[in-house]
Order: structure tokens, then sequence, then C-alpha cells
């Protein structure tokens, strides 16, 4: 097992961190192109009072309360100071007066610590021309940035190869919870862009959140564009219970994805999720759906779009209320818009279903050119379109209806909810909506189950009911001299924070808050389990001074626990471990093997593509790719300007010059490299922006670690693994109302 960065290292060192991160004058902004004029970050600000041990828990953070303070935080990241486990708490409104800003994390130097925004806004933010394009650049997989408030601009058009930008995040393989957006984002790059209200990619968690933005990619060119109302890509990543509004909108030569939550999903699941932006696909192929252009596989569950969607392309192009392109799992969910594609096709649920794409229990009351999926060679069940469209271009549709108000609208859904009850406990019941639309809608017999411990309260609580389609927010507040410790959903715990949004409700939850007792001191305990199990409670939990605390340790099926670390020394395979009488940080890991062969979970039951290329050019997520058997995987080939594709190599077979290679139902370990050469009268290449390497060159990796349910495969986990060389960068990659 990899042993990662001691946790009490960097909490020891976070009191002196942090006096050292507010200086009066912030070096940082010379160093990033601001002035040194704008007294904005540099009015001679004093140092905050910190306490002895400021930062180790979410009771005693590290406080932002300035725009020199936050500028302090950027540059301190950028220096490599991860700030793992270390809190950070907004304290009051910051604008940043438009001032050019320097995003907090990178590629190389990553953010890793906990942010808690409480609820203030940064407004001002104004980001030009970065590969990494947020108020956070980069946030790893144990970072955590929640109910922080964002208003302002991003733009990028310079000639770096690939761009991601996201309102909160550029990339984020941690988690996002309870924050919001609202403004422009506006960038292209010459090869790939990848934006999002929320983040621009994702292989970690946005939860609860919400963007109100115009997110534009692509118009200057770029050859790939995946734009999304909340993320651009994912990547075994998870979005539940967002919302988002404004404009979607992807332009590129040869392919753009566009989507009202995201715009390509790959593994992860969408759930609960609302999306109400006009959206937008041009391109010589494109995909535009209301939640996502491209569903790869994963799954959409119980979410709804509301809005027009046009993808405007060549034949190969398509739009769909839901999905532009399935080849996942499409349930609950509804649409209202319009779906358009000129050139191509459209369909009111998804454009095309592929052979691998289900589409249960949902409906559309939209126009459409097909009232479900214009090509469907997929499984089509217990659904209804409105309309006379007919229901599929090809493909078969079981107990699928076209239906008007003229129908017999009750005994249709007593249709609708025996088929539901045949498929399963998961998929919802139906109801006549007699005060709107007439048409049969999810039943809103769904409630949410609250509930808070010693300590503090959840309110409202109890059993509480709401109407299908609506959002529910519950507050948490601890009593005087307490802190949240854990919020626990459905069983997962998602973090310590004081608001947790349920939007679309479709079905029902459990919401649990859980309090560190009053008056007690706490600290941190860092969990993490890898492939092919779990452990509970998950992530970072506060834990009373003086108090026990237990963990236990899962395998999922086909699997057995390997080893246990606690604080980087092994304790053996054991089922639960109790820290007794807490009193320091602590870290507890937990890796598992495959029950028939022994072999590390992350070996067994998933596969590595490993990709690289030469100097001119880049594979689309270059490093190594860890993927469940049974998946699909394509990667794109782009070339830097001046050079073109000599070759393309997979698992040492010569396949010539060509712009992207899937591969297919993966039971193996794959390669796949590229050269590449200067064109003739091409001139020499463009030029490179050297690295972000504190190390002088050479080549880097960072691990990503991003969460896929185990409904999807039964790693339970993606491994994402990052190459940095010297001649670039080929990544991987509640709310406001």
């Amino acid at each position: 097992m990899t042993t990662k960065m001691n946790i009490l290292r960097a909490l020891a060192l976070a009191a002196a961190i942090a006096l050292a991160l507010f200086p009066a004058a912030v070096p940082a902004l010379a160093d990033s192109g601001v002035e040194s004029s704008v007294s904005l970050w540099d009015g001679g600000e004093d140092a905050p009072d910190l306490l002895s041990g400021a930062g180790r828990s979410a009771s005693n953070p590290i406080i932002i309360d300035s725009a020199a303070k936050l500028a302090g935080l950027s540059r301190l990241t950028a220096d490599g100071k991860s700030f793992r486990g270390v809190y950070f708490r907004l304290d009051t409104d910051i604008d940043l007066g438009r001032i050019p800003w320097t995003p907090i994390g990178s590629a190389g130097a990553p953010f890793e610590g906990i942010f808690d925004g409480g609820g203030h806004t940064v407004s001002g933010m104004y980001v030009c021309n970065r590969e990494y394009a947020g108020l956070f650049g980069s946030i790893e997989s144990y970072g955590v940035v929640s109910r922080l408030y964002v208003e302002g601009n991003i733009f990028a058009s310079g000639e770096q190869n690939q761009c991601f930008a996201g309102g909160i995040a550029g990339l984020c393989a941690g988690r996002i919870s309870g924050c919001y957006y609202r403004g422009t984002i506006d960038v292209s790059a010459l090869g790939s862009c990848y934006a999002g209200g929320i983040a621009g990619g994702l292989g970690g968690k946005i939860s609860a959140s919400v963007s109100y933005a115009a997110v534009i990619t692509g118009k200057n060119g770029a050859n790939t564009a995946k734009t999304g109302g909340i993320a651009g890509y994912s990547s075994g990543g998870g979005i539940e219970n967002c919302r988002s509004d404004g404009q979607v909108t992807a332009n590129a030569k040869n392919l753009a994805l566009a989507g009202g939550i995201v715009g390509d999903n790959y593994s992860g699941n969408i759930t609960g999720c609302i999306s109400k932006p006009v959206i937008y696909a041009k391109a010589a192929e494109c995909l535009a759906g209301g939640v996502a252009g491209q569903l790869q596989s994963g799954r959409i569950d119980g979410c709804s779009n509301e809005r027009g969607v046009t993808a405007d392309g060549t034949s190969s192009s398509a739009s769909g209320g839901v999905a532009g392109r399935t080849d996942g799992y499409i349930t609950n969910s509804s649409n209202a818009g319009d779906a358009v594609s000129v050139g191509g096709t459209s369909g009111g649920i998804a454009g095309i279903a592929g052979a691998n794409a289900s589409i249960l229990n949902c409906y559309s009351t939209g126009a459409a050119e097909f009232g479900l999926a214009a090509e469907s060679s997929g499984a089509l069940d217990n659904c209804y379109s409105t309309g006379t469209a007919a229901l599929t271009g090809n493909g078969s549709a079981d107990n699928c209806l076209i239906i008007s108000l003229s129908d017999d609208i009750e005994a249709i859904c007593d249709l609708l909810n025996a088929r539901a009850s045949e498929l399963g406990a998961e998929f919802s019941a139906w109801r006549t909506d007699r005060e709107r639309t007439g048409y049969p809608v999810f039943d809103s017999s769904v409630f949410v189950t609250a509930s808070a411990g010693a300590g503090g309260s959840i309110s409202p609580s109890g059993r509480v009911f709401a109407s299908s389609g609506d959002s529910l927010t519950f507050e948490i507040v601890p009593a005087e001299g307490c802190v949240v410790s854990a919020v626990i959903v459905d069983g997962v715990n998602v973090g310590s924070m004081m608001r947790y949004t349920f939007g679309n409700l479709v079905c029902g939850h459990t919401i649990e808050a859980v309090f560190a007792g009053a008056g007690e001191r706490t600290v941190t305990i860092v969990s993490q389990a890898g492939a092919g199990g779990s452990i509970t409670p998950d992530g970072f939990a506060e834990a009373a001074v003086g108090r026990d605390i237990t963990y236990e340790i899962r395998a999922d099926e086909g699997y057995s626990i390997g080893s246990v670390t606690v604080d980087g020394e092994e304790v053996g395979a054991v089922r639960e471990y109790t820290f007794t009488a807490v009193s320091e940080p602590h870290t507890i890991e937990a890796s598992f093997v495959r029950s028939d062969s022994g072999e590390p979970a992350s070996q067994g039951g998933r596969f590595t593509i490993t990709s690289s290329s030469g100097e001119g050019g880049s594979i689309e997520f270059e490093g190594e790719i860890s993927v469940s058997g049974g998946e699909s995987l394509t990667l794109s080939i782009t070339p830097d300007t001046g050079w073109s594709i000599k070759s393309v190599c997979v698992d040492g077979v010569e396949l010539g010059s060509i712009e992207s290679y899937t591969f297919e139902n993966i039971s193996a370990n794959h390669t796949i490299t590229a050269e590449f050469d200067i064109n003739a009268a091409g001139g020499e290449p463009a030029p490179q922006s050297p690295p972000e390497d504190n190390t002088g060159g050479g080549r880097r990796t960072l691990w990503l670690l991003a969460l896929i349910p185990a409904a999807l495969g039964a790693g339970g986990y993606i491994l994402w693994r990052k190459s940095r060389s010297k001649h670039g960068d080929a990544e991987n990659s509640g709310a406001k109302e």
C-alpha cells in the first residue's frame, strides 16, 4: 500500500503555516501579474489572531476575512503546501474587485484542505487565460469546499492545449457541497475545453449546489468542447441534488458536447438534479442533452429538464431532452423542453440510445422528432411521450405510450404503476397531475426522514413530505459550544456542513446530523477505502477529545479485506477498529483483495489503460486509467499547432495516424502510444509554457481517487493518474437560491 502523507505533520504545521499565510503585503500579487499599486490586497493587514492549533478542526479553523488573506492562501498552495486536513472558514463577504485572480491550487500543486465558505460570497472574481480556471484551480481527493458563493467571470482564449474552467473549481477530485456560482465562463483552447458552472473536470463529487451562469466553450476554434451547467466532464464523479440555470453552449471543430448538468459523463451517477439552462452544441459532430450531452456509462436518476436543447451539426449529431446520447441508464427522469437537431436527429428523452442503454420509467412532454429516442438499440420500458411523433426511430419499446389529454389518464397511471411495481422498489410510482399539466407525473408520496443526535438540531425534522420534483433543504444547527461532526445521507457520510439540499425529489431519503459534544475539543480523523470495499465513517470525521470512535470495514462481494493501516502502520485484516480516548488526529486506510486470487482490488476486477505520447501532441487522459471490466473507453489523439499525428500504437500494433481509439468491453490491461511529426510547411510548434514543476522538470505523477457507486462495478473506485512531463501537461481529467 502506498504510504500517505502523515496527517499529523500537516496539522502540526498548520499554526506555523497560518502565521506565514497572511502577511501584511502579499508577495503573490506581483508574481501573478497584479500591479503593486493595487490597494485591495496590500493594505497592510495585520496577521489574524491565531489560537494554538488553529486549523485542526471545524470548531477552530483558520479564518479568512479579507481578499489579501485569500490571495495568501493561493500563494502558499502554489508553493506546494497542500493543506491536507487543515480547516479554513470564510468569515465575511469578500470583493476581489475584478483584479486578475490566481486560482487556489493547480495540477502540480492542488488544494487538499477543508474550506467552509460559511454562507458568504466572494464577488468580483476575474480569472483570465488560466489552464485551470476558477476560484480554485485544482482540488485533490482530500479537498472539500462547502457553503461558498462565488460571483464573477472567467475568460480564456490562450493557446494552451486544454482548459478546465468552473465557477468554483477548474478541476475537482474532492468534494464540493452547498456552493453557488453566478457569472460568465467563456473559454477556449487549441485542443480541448472542459467547462462547467461549478467545475470544469470532475473526478470527485458535487452535491446540493447551484449554478446560474452562461457557460460557453470553444468559440475560438477548439477541437473538442465539453460543457455543462454543473460540470463539463465527469469521469467516475458523482453529481447529486444540483440545479443549473442560464446558458450552456459548446462550440468546436470536431466534437461538441453540451448538457444542462454535465457535458460528458463517464461512469459516475447524476441523481436528483434539475436543469433549466438553454442548451446549444455546434460542431461537425455534436450531442446536446437536457441533463447530459453524452452519458457514456453510469446513471441519470430522478432528474428533470425544463428548457430547449439544440444540436447543430452533421447527420451524426443528436439532441435529447435528457441525454444527447446514452449508453448508460436513465431512470425516473423527465423532460419538458423541446429537442431540436439541425442536420441530425432528436428524441424526447435521448437522441441516440446505444446497445447498452436502458431508459426506464421516464416521460417527455416536450417536442422532438421522436417521442422517446430517435435511434435506439437499447431497452426502453414504462415510458410515455406526448404529441404525435413516433416513440422511436428503431428498436423496441416495452409498455411505452404516446398519450394526449383526451386519453384516460387515470387508466394510464394504473398501467404505468403496475409496470413500475414489477421493475422494483427503486422505480417511482405515478399519479395524475391535475393541478398543472394533467399528464402523469411521478407520485409525490415520498418523504425524507431527518434526525439529529445530541448537541444540535436539524430543521425540518422527523418525516418530512414533499411534492414530486420539489427541492427540500435541511438546516443543521449545532448547540452552543458544539460542532457538526458529520452529516449522514442515505447511510453515507457526506461531510460536516450546516445545510443540505435534496433536489427534484422522486424517492425517499434519510438524513442524520451528528455533533461533537458541548465544550469538547475535537480533532480530525481521515479515513479512506481502496477499491473492493468501504469504510464507515468515510472521509473526514470530527472526534471529540477523550472519546472513542469506531470504524467498520466491509468488503464488496467477491473481495476480502487485505489490510488496514492506521497512521501508516498495518494493524491486520480487521473488520473493526476503535480509536480509544482520542487525543490527536489520525488516519485510517483499508485495502482489499480479490477472494479468488488474493490480487489487490485495484488490479483485479479492474484493468489499467496506460497511455503516453511523444513530443508534439497528447492523448486525452494521458497516464494510467483504471476502469471496470466490461466498460468501454474512447481516447482522442490531438497534435499541437504545427504538428501532425505520425502513428498510434495499441498493445504493440501500429494503427496508423488515427485521431481516436476506443477500447471496447475491456477485459485486460492495454497500452496506447502516439507519435507526432512537425508539419513540412507548418513551421515550429507553438511554444509551450514551462510546467509548474518545482522539481525542475521531468515527469511527476498525481493520483486522483474518485468514488464510483458499487452498482457500477465490483471495484468501487476509479484510480486515475495524471502524468506531467517537460513538454507540457496531459490531464485526466447545500445551495443558495
